[in-house]
């Protein structure tokens, strides 16, 4: 039985109805939305998404027409402000949208005053900032979170907005710095516009859901991930509220029910029937667990321990080595698994992209903006299937030329095993001429001066 909670839950369920059906063009649809609505709270939309099942209409079909749904209800659904403590994850997103926002006000006046190019590229730059920080942690880690939850709409749905909006601040900045001021200045209202309704998508939609789902203790997890990657004109945030070590106060860590088996002194039954907080708080737990690994032939700090020396093909490195090869290697690596899951990337000074933690375990589809999907899946089959080994994509991104490089990662026996990246700004190699075959150091006489 369909269940109306109010009038506006009953409106928006006939106007999407009606549009979904093909009773209603899109333009009609949103007419009447305009006119008929005036406000849709979260909890709203979820129960006119569940009228809309309700009526027949499957879930892949309302996510298919996703993007125009949201387009008819725009400035129609809107969200109150959560009460968070002033260093959570979303608090964080919210500071940022309201810094986003002071920024557009700022770019609006300047459009009501005579063209200074250099003001707009200070905007602009900014703007940049948005793209590198804030869509890149919300797609790195807040999109990562929510599909561990079975939540992977924002994943295929949301990161196309993201992208409308990251492309149309890069094509303008472009324009900028072409000297196409004409047509610069006429791209500006759009670009706000689009960049304003996706902060409103965000907080009426994303960041309920987030905080529906995921854990505080998982939000804390979050926060090395976001530091990582950066933030878009705030300070950087206190680490978010320190966890709570008294199992008598505050959230508990969801780590019941473990399926422990020892001879020591931590029972199975114990740690089943109570709280792993508690046997945490023992301090002979964690000294009682390495002896009963290393029991039974597990060292549990074998994968921490920076001077175990491993085999490697040719030759013998610490784990420190490697994981400091990796580090200052020139170009950034990535790999995807036979299994299409995000296993490791390598954390450079440099990286051209921005990633972070996040993505670790990651099916890699969720990883691209849906209409890059079909592309990362066709050279993975090709891959896997035999028919290519290679191939290569280069690009120009903020005066820089970025030349990427995909592998098929085969064993001894020609097994697919997964997918290498290999990603590079290439820039100052394509202005090499001539030849060097000596030690000159001209960076260092540019930096620093003749002595």
């Amino acid at each position: 039985m369909i269940k109306f909670n109010n009038a506006a839950v009953a409106l928006a369920t006939a106007i999407l109805r009606d549009y979904l059906s093909g009773a209603a063009n899109f333009f009609a649809s949103r007419k009447a939305a305009k006119s008929e609505l005036t406000k849709l709270m979260p909890a709203d939309f979820k129960n006119v998404r569940a009228n809309l099942l309700n009526l027949g209409f499957k879930n892949e079909f309302i996510d298919e027409n996703a993007a125009e749904l949201s387009e008819i209800l725009r400035g129609i659904l809107t969200a109150e402000r959560p009460n968070l403590p002033k260093d959570h994850p979303v608090a964080t997103y919210i500071d940022e949208n309201d810094a986003a926002r002071e920024l557009i006000a700022k770019a609006k006046e300047l459009l009501k005053k005579k063209f200074i190019k250099n003001e707009w590229l200070e905007i602009y730059d900014k703007l940049g900032g948005f793209n590198r920080t804030h869509f890149a942690r919300k797609q790195h880690q807040l999109y990562s979170m929510l599909e561990n939850k079975g939540f992977d709409r924002p994943s295929r749905f949301m990161w196309s907005f993201d992208n409308k909006v990251r492309d149309g601040i890069a094509a303008a900045r472009e324009l900028l710095e072409g000297g196409k001021v004409d047509e610069f200045i006429a791209a500006q209202h759009e670009i706000y516009e689009n960049l304003l309704d996706l902060l409103a998508r965000e907080e009426a939609a994303l960041y309920p859901t987030s905080l529906e789902l995921i854990s505080e203790e998982e939000f804390r997890a979050m926060r090395r991930g976001d530091d990582e990657i950066g933030y878009f004109l705030i300070e950087k945030p206190s680490e978010f509220y320190p966890l709570n070590l008294n199992p008598n106060e505050g959230p508990k860590a969801n780590l019941k029910d473990a399926n422990l088996q020892s001879e020591s002194n931590l029972s199975a039954g114990n740690l089943r029937n109570g709280d792993l907080n508690e046997a945490i708080l023992n301090p002979n737990f964690l000294k009682e667990l390495s002896n009963l690994m290393s029991k039974y032939g597990l060292n549990p700090n074998a994968s921490r321990d920076k001077n175990a020396v491993f085999d490697v093909a040719t030759g013998k490195l610490t784990l420190e080595q490697i994981n400091l090869i990796y580090k200052h290697m020139p170009v950034d690596l990535s790999f995807v698994d036979e299994n299409e899951i995000v296993k490791f990337y390598t954390d450079t000074k440099h990286r051209v992209f921005p990633r972070s933690a996040g993505v670790i375990g990651r099916d890699v589809k969720n990883c691209h903006p849906r209409e890059s999907v079909a592309s990362v899946l066709e050279i993975i089959d090709a891959f896997r299937k035999g028919e290519r080994d290679e191939i290569d994509f280069w690009l120009e991104l903020h005066g820089k030329f970025i030349y990427i490089y995909y592998a098929a990662v085969r064993d001894e026996n020609s097994v697919f095993k997964g997918v290498l990246e290999m990603m590079q700004d290439v820039t100052r190699i394509r202005s090499l001429e001539g030849k060097r075959t000596l030690v000159t150091w001209d960076d260092l006489k540019k930096k620093y001066g003749e002595r």
